[in-house]
């Protein structure tokens, strides 16, 4: 069900609006339809971060539904796993691991303006 709102959200954005930036959830990519829609209309990049920093990132939330009551660090994992090919079909990919946001940004911003 979720999946399916993420597909139309997504669809009417990338028919009508021009210029946007667009964060996605990491599960967008495991719909095929969804990510169809964002190779085709969009450029997109794949903020690379590893799973030692996913998972020191993740344990300081308790707001993630699909780590409600689990083995956290497994659940990551296997997320990791199954959607680490997906991601490395964006067009720019950024390693963000050591970085700062702003320094990650400035590298994103000369990525695009250098194609």
């Amino acid at each position: 069900y979720f999946r399916d709102i993420e597909e139309r959200i997504i669809n009417d954005i990338v028919q009508n609006k021009n210029d946007f930036v667009l964060s996605t959830g990491g599960g967008a990519v495991l719909s095929k339809k969804t990510s169809a829609l964002l190779t085709r209309h969009t450029k997109t990049i794949w903020l690379k971060t590893s799973l030692e920093n996913i998972i020191k990132r993740d344990t300081k939330k308790d707001d993630h539904p699909m780590l409600a009551g689990s083995d956290r660090v497994k659940v990551l994992s296997q997320l990791y796993i199954k959607r680490l090919d997906l991601y490395s079909f964006a067009d720019i990919i950024v390693d963000t691991d050591n970085k700062t946001a702003p320094k990650t940004a400035d590298e994103i911003l000369k990525l695009i303006n250098s194609d």
